[in-house]
């Protein structure tokens, strides 16, 4: 295994196509870890952060990324010393980040990203992670078995409503009766000043002009308020 560092945006840029490729082939895919969130992440929101992406190859064929920032010490944040971080981290809406790993080589890659970083000199700080299922607590792990100290903290919970197997009446027999009764009296309304008919969005195409509509909807709905960070 050859383990890499890329500190400069060109590095991060060629990336690109690799990088998707191996997240295509690892048990973390999702879309905050793709280069196109992450880049236009680094690109408008990094602040004073530098790159430390960690790419692992075995051969020519990359089998690991570990997408990090150093972000500078913060005595406000009680952080004396520069920390690793995930790019991505931060107020943005990023879940669920974590190392990129090719499936079937887990173990070689973490034992030399824990082998790289055990080298430096540096809090490793890793949030928005899915608990008990990360590649970032496996080397966590390896990392306190090179003597490092650990600690673990639930921050955030991401609410998610289960909807497999439901339709729309049975997902509102679901409800609690003030959700169930709030919601059918906003319905009885829309219904009383507005043709509504729902419409499900069935190809790519309805999609990206269903979202479309839905950001126009959120960004008029919040701008006499002094506009949303969401």
């Amino acid at each position: 295994m050859v383990v890499e560092r890329i500190e400069d945006t060109a590095g991060f840029e060629k990336l690109r196509e690799e990088w998707n490729e191996l997240l295509q082939a690892s048990a973390s895919n999702c879309l905050f870890l793709t280069w196109e969130w992450l880049h236009t992440w680094w690109k408008h929101l990094s602040g004073d952060r530098r790159l430390f992406i960690i790419a692992v190859r075995c051969g020519q064929k990359l089998v690991a990324i570990a997408p990090f920032a150093v972000r500078p010490r913060s005595l406000t944040h009680l952080l004396p010393f520069p920390s690793l971080t995930f790019i991505g981290t931060g107020s943005v809406g990023s879940n669920y980040l974590d190392l990129i790993i090719r499936k079937g080589t887990e173990t070689e890659a973490l034992q030399a990203l824990a082998e790289y970083l055990a080298r430096e000199k540096l809090m490793v700080e890793l949030d928005e992670l899915k608990r008990g299922r990360s590649f970032a607590g496996l080397l966590a792990t390896q990392l306190k078995g090179r003597d490092w100290s650990h600690s673990e903290t639930k921050i955030n919970i991401c609410p998610f409503i289960r909807l497999s197997g439901h339709s729309f009446e049975s997902y509102l027999a679901s409800l609690d009766s003030k959700n169930h009764s709030d919601l059918r009296r906003r319905l009885r309304k829309l219904d009383r000043e507005f043709d509504v008919r729902f419409e499900q969005a069935v190809s790519e195409e309805k999609r990206d002009e269903a979202l479309s509509v839905l950001f126009a909807l959120h960004h008029k709905r919040w701008r006499e308020r002094g506009g949303s960070a969401t």
